[in-house]
């Protein structure tokens, strides 16, 4: 007996080679959009810390408010305010001799102050300024009997 030869399968020709598996891409997308969501959120918190830091060093640096007084009028009756820490405080001197100048330190977010100048019935002219460091000073001028001149500097 003989033994029969092992039959193989033949391939032919024309049988299609097997397609590669296809990748998904909907995780690869996902992925990306979480990545940009994340820098996103990221770069808005330092930016926001950056602007907060800004903010808090502004805050915490006191400043010189220079107030300062002439004309011709020999005496007038002086208002200024400072603030302080979001607080105002006012003081006053009846009869200040002119030419005038005081000089005080203001903190906080809002700084600066006010200064108002009143003549009595003499009249005269007046001038009242308002200097704070890298800011243009703020100046007001009046004249006559009971005249005011106001400054308002932030």
């Amino acid at each position: 007996m003989t033994t029969p030869a092992p039959e193989y399968p033949q391939q032919s020709a024309q049988q299609p080679a097997q397609a590669p598996r296809k990748r998904r891409v909907w995780p690869w997308v996902l992925l990306g959009v979480f990545v940009v969501i994340i820098a996103m959120f990221v770069g808005c918190a330092a930016l926001f810390g950056s602007a907060v830091s800004s903010v808090d060093k502004q805050m915490n640096t006191p400043v010189q408010v220079a107030y300062d007084v002439t004309g011709t009028a020999k005496t007038a009756h002086i208002t200024y305010s400072v603030w302080q820490n979001g607080n105002s405080s006012m003081a006053q001197e009846s009869d200040a001799t002119l030419p005038w100048h005081k000089s005080v330190t203001s903190s906080g977010f809002a700084k600066g102050g006010d200064l108002t100048v009143t003549l009595d019935e003499k009249g005269g002219s007046v001038t009242c300024t308002v200097t704070i460091p890298g800011r243009a000073p703020i100046t007001s001028t009046a004249s006559g009997p009971f005249a005011t001149a106001s400054c308002t500097g932030f």
